[in-house]
């Protein structure tokens, strides 16, 4: 019904570099590009502050590498890789920290 929430996009800054902190779309509305236009929105936002980059962490990288993004070392981004404290780390995720460049 109208007004549900499909999506969304967190864009944080830190360290003074910008951080797509999540990304979701409802399982019901997958396949439909929301995701790719979710991010696509929040690099646009990213690039109208005056970001030259922005990073990530991903469990699903072959997603944010269609749109550019590379896997880089964890010791080059920002410090905002909480996975290591997270249950699921190593067993069931294996993230990717990803940058892209604009």
């Amino acid at each position: 019904s109208a007004g549900n929430l499909i999506g969304g996009f967190v864009l944080a800054k830190r360290q003074g570099e910008y951080i797509c902190d999540g990304i979701a779309v409802d399982g019901s509305r997958r396949g439909e590009n929301l995701g790719t236009e979710l991010l696509n929105k929040g690099i646009e936002e990213t690039k109208s502050l005056g970001g030259r980059s922005m990073y990530l962490v991903a469990r699903a990288p072959e997603f944010f590498r269609k749109s550019g993004f590379v896997t880089i070392p964890r010791e080059e981004a920002p410090n905002f890789f909480e996975c290591l404290t997270c249950p699921q780390y190593g067993k069931t995720c294996h993230p990717e920290v990803m940058k892209i460049e604009f």
